[in-house]
């Protein structure tokens, strides 16, 4: 083939994608016909980190993206670093060349013979194009000349492509923080809507209001479902912070491998695929509120350097050796009994120290049915604007002592979504609740105790409390229990049992 019909159709070929790999495999394809070739791949030299890292290959298999370092010696970087390198070199035998033998063994087999292409941009070592093909001494000083002549179109789409995946990570990037702050951009409109104020959450707005001025750690216990963001959220609303960011991670969805990352940040070269700076969650915090949710999921090691920034309110990124000053506000949150966690050689007792200063227990759904009603519409005129039903929903009397008699295991969460799947199964007209495990006929009362005008105040306590009882069967404590309906403890109830004469085991 005439060489610049060659370079012509090669270089067609080279420039024809932003995605190395598909124009390495078409390259490929052509190159074949002329150049020994089983596979083509291309690396990338990396200096600062004295490691080889492949970005692309392509054999009859198809192309492959890739991203695999290698390290390297010292040594090994000044020959390939050296100026009186050649731009092209034919090794007859890749077991004779140990940098190239070291480099690509796990692509090249040992009897194979390589041409490699030396990338140069700005007279910088930039990589290296490699052919190679089965057997030894398969390549002559033609298919050198001929490589040869393709430097400038492979050295400019490989520097292209690197900059447009850069462009595409970097989109990637911004979209995820974009959606992270509309997220947290609503997460404090829901703030100002907390049902229970003057019931069933009385005493945590208490507490919230006494702590929220300040700058002190705050630990929220509870079940999953109960509301612990809310209240979070409340929290940091109420404080001098509320015009910085309210940051919520949580801890028990993050892969360990990337935790360091997420929590503290990471600088560009950290590791591979880290083509940028970024910063961790402490840092997005700055000025606000962080919020970490399912605090006892974090492995132990992360502990550790959790702790080392409470204590000195500075953070060095993963690759980084500056230290960085955060101010922030921690409010953590778990489901779990860090208590014995902390027994058991799970849970630092140094790190749960740090975050019990004030600790706010939220109670469970249980615990405040009488909060239910107002929860259920709200939830239900929320999901009916969302859902574009049109009409407001309505939950008759009987489906509304359904829920409320209903035990409620997901707590303020799952009446979420059990209102939300009610207005999809009816059309967001009169809500149904059939699916729910227990009828309300087995939680509630049969006949509902009336208080008569002439009833002192302990005889009309009397009534409902026996009447409770009949309606758990006689038990006492434990799920369904008549002290989980009248939302009290136990001991509690036998308290006031005793007092107004009502005996154990009658009912």
């Amino acid at each position: 083939m005439d060489p610049r019909d060659f370079f012509h159709h090669a270089t067609l070929r080279i420039c024809g994608s932003l995605d190395i790999d598909k124009a390495l495999y078409d390259c490929w394809s052509f190159l074949r016909s002329t150049i020994p070739a089983d596979g083509m791949y291309i690396n990338l030299y990396m200096p600062e980190r004295r490691a080889i890292r492949f970005i692309a290959r392509a054999d009859a298999a198809g192309p492959e993206i890739m991203d695999a370092q290698v390290c390297i010696t010292p040594d090994m970087c000044a020959t390939l670093e050296s100026p009186n390198r050649p731009r092209v070199r034919i090794i007859g035998d890749i077991r004779t060349d140990p940098v190239t033998h070291r480099v690509a063994r796990s692509i090249v087999d040992d009897d194979s013979s390589v041409i490699l292409l030396r990338l140069m941009i700005d007279n910088r070592h930039l990589g290296v194009v490699g052919m190679h093909a089965h057997g030894r001494h398969r390549y002559t000083q033609e298919h050198a000349d001929l490589l040869g002549m393709l430097h400038e179109p492979f050295a400019i789409a490989t520097a292209n492509a690197l900059r447009h995946r850069s462009l595409l990570d970097t989109n990637s990037r911004l979209s995820r923080e974009n959606r992270q702050l509309r997220e947290q951009l609503g997460s404090s409109s829901r703030c100002s809507t907390i049902i229970g104020i003057d019931s069933g959450l009385r005493d945590v707005m208490t507490r919230v209001t006494q702590v929220a001025p300040l700058s002190s750690t705050v630990l929220l216990l509870g079940e999953t479902g109960v509301g612990k963001e809310v209240v979070a959220c409340a929290v940091h609303e109420s404080s001098p912070r509320k015009n910085g960011p309210f940051v919520k991670v949580n801890c028990g969805a993050i892969p360990e491998s990337l935790m360091d990352s997420e929590l503290f940040g990471h600088e560009k070269g950290a590791f591979t695929g880290a083509d940028a700076s970024k910063k961790g969650v402490f840092e997005q915090a700055h000025g606000g509120t962080l919020f970490l949710d399912e605090i006892g999921e974090l492995p132990l090691a992360v502990q550790v350097r959790l702790l080392r920034v409470l204590q000195t309110h500075t953070l060095v990124r993963v690759g980084g050796q500056t230290p960085r000053e955060v101010d922030i506000r921690i409010i953590a949150a778990t489901h779990r009994d860090l208590a014995t966690m902390v027994r058991e050689g799970n849970f630092r007792e140094d790190l749960w120290f740090r975050l019990n200063v004030f600790p706010i227990t939220i109670p469970t759904l249980r615990e405040r049915r009488d909060d239910i009603p107002e929860l259920a519409a709200w939830f239900a005129a929320r999901a009916a604007r969302r859902l574009g039903t049109g009409s407001l929903p309505e939950i008759p009397c009987d489906e509304m002592a359904r829920l409320k008699a209903y035990h409620w295991p997901g707590n303020v969460r799952e009446l979420e979504n059990c209102v939300e799947r009610a207005i999809i199964l009816s059309g967001g007209r009169v809500l149904r609740f059939d699916w729910l495990s227990c009828p309300p006929h087995e939680h509630l009362p049969a006949e509902h105790p009336v208080a008569h005008a002439d009833q002192t105040l302990d005889e009309a306590m009397r009534r409902h409390i026996e009447a409770t009882i009949d309606a758990a069967g006689g038990k006492i404590h434990g799920p369904g229990g008549a002290a989980e309906r009248l939302g009290v403890n136990p001991s509690t109830l036998r308290s006031k049992m005793n007092k107004l004469g009502i005996q154990y085991g009658r009912h």
